[in-house]
This record gives C-alpha cells, structure tokens and sequence, in this order.
C-alpha cells in the first residue's frame, strides 16, 4: 500500500475521501478519539452510508443501529468542524437489489489461497449482509434521513454536498483527441 505520509505530500489535484466503515475515519470515530480532528483535517470528504450499508457490522454484532446513528453524527460533526465535506454515499457494489445475490455468491466463495472474504461469517453464512445496491437519489435521501433524522440534513448530505464535490472535479479528458496510428518501420 502506499505510504499516507507520502500522499499527503503529494496531495495537490487528488481529493481524498474518508471511505466507509472500514476506513481511518470510521475507526478515529469508534476507537481512536485523541487527535480525531487532526486526522480528519486530511479528508476533502467524509462519508456516511445508510444504515443498511453497515448490515455487516450490525449482524456481526459490532454495532447497534443506535450506535451506528450516534458514529455517522460524530462524522458529520467533525466533517464541519474541520472543514470536511460530510456526504451520502451508497458504497455501490451492484446496480439492482435483486443482484445481492451475486454479490452474496462471492463473499460466500474462497479467495485466493483459500482466504475467506471478510463479510463471510462462518458461524452463521446465512447472516444478512449489506445492501449495497445503486439507491435513487429519492431512496438515498429516505434512507438517510431515517439515519440522521432529519430531511434537511438529509437533503444536504445527499445532493447538495454530492454537487460540491462534483464541482471540485476538474474535467479531464484521459485520451489526447484524434488518432494515433502506430508508426512501424518498412508499414505504409
């Protein structure tokens, strides 16, 4: 992995985003709390999911939904405090809720070298994992707001804080325009 010492003195033009519950801002706001404000002042945005993204940690037993209610408010508390953008993301991993069971197939199957997938809980494989589908803007803000308990804010994390983001992005085009036929000696 890349050292995050060295991403930070390379920072210029990359927006950096907090992650979800398995990155360094969810585990500053479970655990690490002396110098919260301090590792959160790296992050351009902070993000939060609904709460039925964290079905792992709550089947697991890590987490109530009250707890996990009272983390995504010190998240988005710290994420104004320094400066943060706190916003909704679904943490996408397929496009219909229906295809959770692909998804289901492939933490259920061995890794590499035999290595369980994360999600997979030996002691109950049956247990209820995340619903990470592609939510509607409407369905992203009704789960939210069910989440932080109010629409205002809800409205905020969800589209109004999606577009600031969105404005920070340059538009870079990947590919020069026209073409480049290769040039090969002794080709016409």
């Amino acid at each position: 992995s890349f050292p995050l010492s060295e991403l930070m003195k390379r920072r210029d033009n990359i927006l950096i985003g907090s992650s979800g519950s398995k990155g360094l801002a969810w585990k500053y706001a479970t655990q690490d709390q002396s110098n919260i404000e301090e590792m959160f002042k790296m992050f351009d945005y902070i993000e939060v999911s609904p709460t039925s993204v964290y079905g792992g940690e709550i089947a697991k037993g890590f987490y109530s939904r009250d707890e996990i209610k009272l983390v995504v408010k010190k998240l988005i508390e710290t994420a104004n405090k320094v400066g943060a953008i706190p916003v909704a993301t679904g943490d996408v991993y397929y496009n219909e809720p229906e295809d959770k069971i692909l998804r289901d197939v492939y933490i259920a199957a061995k890794g590499l070298g035999g290595k369980v997938h994360p999600l997979f809980n030996r002691a109950n494989p049956k247990y209820t994992k995340p619903n990470q589908h592609l939510r509607t803007t409407d369905e992203m803000q009704g789960e939210i707001e069910r989440l932080v308990g109010s629409e205002e804010l809800a409205k905020i994390l969800t589209v109004d804080n999606s577009i600031k983001i969105f404005e920070m992005i340059d538009n870079v085009k990947p590919l020069k325009e026209g073409l480049f036929a290769p040039k090969l000696p002794f080709a016409e």
